[in-house]
């Protein structure tokens, strides 16, 4: 009997997945820190230490939920610092960071503009203080670049912060001059209902994100579930900057007294001049 299409599928599927691992088990400086999966355009690595769990769980910070089609889970807990050197010290008003959270390999172009799809799903949490999910950063080693843009939740309503030139909103904890400064963006009023984690806990929530770093101004502009978030705002970017995706969970310490979880799928970026 010919095996169907969707049967062929999921084999393919499952000899790549089996491939890959046998590759990174030969590089062991990559065998715990190589996360994407077939339809994804880019893999992610943790450039920083992801917690270990302790007594209050037995659940690994990232791992991988289905087997046909897998989403990449990611989980953190109270108390959880990060693995960044900075994530133990005390700044932006917090005593330290907690931070589960992983890097792409490489960079996206500057002179290029991207599209940058994923579907997030919430699973857990997601009701404290500043959990951001997703990021585009521009740190690279010798340029210390501010985040240029983020996503996150604080206290259950999904926002954007965007770096520009002037604004403050963790009041005295951001940087400014040469780093920008990053700045809350006004979210629909229309939307706000729709926009709080209780709404959208358990729902593939479609992200787009517009990037346009060809342009001598560069913007960005969000969309969720085909409505528009922001819309070409304005981004201030350092000429050492090296943008990038970064995706988790990174909010400040003592501040949420849960486990927020969040799994990714079908991480897409297109890129064009």
């Amino acid at each position: 009997m010919i095996a169907g299409p969707c049967h062929i599928a999921t084999v393919l599927r499952a000899l790549w997945r089996v491939a890959i691992a046998a590759v990174l088990a030969a590089m062991p400086g990559l065998a715990a820190a190589d996360y994407r999966d077939s339809d994804w355009t880019h893999g992610f690595y943790a450039n920083c230490a992801l917690p270990v769990p302790g007594t209050e769980s037995a659940q690994a910070s990232a791992g991988w939920l289905g087997a046909e089609d897998p989403a990449l889970r990611i989980r953190l807990a109270p108390g959880q610092v990060g693995g960044c050197r900075s994530d133990s010290r005390r700044r932006n008003g917090a005593p330290y960071w907690e931070r589960a959270e992983l890097r792409q390999y490489g960079e996206l172009p500057r002179d290029m503009r991207h599209r940058i799809d994923f579907v997030a799903y919430l699973l857990e949490g997601f009701t404290g203080q500043e959990e951001t999910f997703f990021q585009i950063h521009g740190w690279k080693s010798g340029c210390n670049s501010a985040p240029l843009a983020m996503l996150q939740f604080d206290k259950g309503a999904l926002g954007v912060k965007v770096l520009q030139r002037q604004s403050d909103p963790f009041k005295g904890g951001t940087a400014r001059g040469g780093k920008g400064a990053l700045a809350d963006q006004p979210m629909p009023r229309g939307l706000r209902s729709s926009l709080q984690a209780s709404a959208m806990r358990g729902l593939p929530q479609r992200f787009t994100v517009l990037l346009d770093l060809a342009a001598r101004n560069p913007r960005i502009s969000i969309e969720l579930n085909g409505l528009v978030l922001v819309d070409g705002a304005p981004l201030f970017m350092q000429r050492c900057a090296a943008p990038h995706m970064k995706m988790g969970i990174y909010r400040p310490g003592r501040r949420s007294n849960h486990v927020s979880m969040i799994a990714f799928d079908d991480v897409i970026v297109s890129s064009s001049r």
